[in-house]
């Protein structure tokens, strides 16, 4: 997988964190006496138990390490591949913690399920190989590897020159 390629699987994934990290994951209910004695106890109406900031705060941390790929090499995509799998890890066990609570949501045990998958592409990226793998876009069609190409001929490119054609023209 490329550098480019592996750096948009992990942003996409980023993006599923925080999407998940910003659901409703805890249903509140209204509690039965929340006031103190002689006040009017003002039934709340259920309301949304909304994200989790820790798991926001891991989803961009998750989204910032990716990026930080992009420019390590070797050493340093192994290192951030380290702390991206114990983000995931680290995700998927507050949400855990989440979902085995009382009154959770699906969306918590989502949230376990997502932070497991980014852990293991995480994993995957970081230490998948020892070379990022490099486009092979500028290499001439019709040329084995190692055989020089009849138009590579630097004296025939000064020939060409001195008799005013364009050696680069293609006909």
């Amino acid at each position: 997988m490329t550098r480019g390629r592996s750096v948009l699987l992990l942003l996409v994934i980023a993006g599923i964190l925080w999407f998940i990290s910003t659901r409703e994951l805890v249903m509140l209910t209204p509690a039965g006496s929340t006031g103190p004695v002689g006040v009017a106890n003002g039934e709340p109406a259920a309301s949304e138990g909304g994200g989790s900031p820790v798991l926001a705060a891991q989803a961009a941390a998750f989204a910032v390490t990716a990026l930080l790929l992009a420019m390590l090499g070797t050493l340093g995509r192994r290192i951030t591949g380290i702390l991206m799998v114990l983000l995931g890890f680290g995700y998927a066990g507050a949400s855990l913690g989440i979902a085995l609570g009382q009154d959770a949501t699906p969306w918590a045990w989502t949230a376990v399920v997502a932070g497991l998958a980014a852990a293991a592409a995480a994993g995957f990226v970081g230490f998948g190989r020892d070379q990022w793998r490099t486009s092979q876009k500028f290499e001439r069609a019709g040329t084995a590897e190692g055989e020089a190409h009849p138009d590579d001929d630097p004296a025939a490119a000064w020939d060409a020159l001195s008799r005013g054609e364009d050696p680069d023209d293609i006909r």
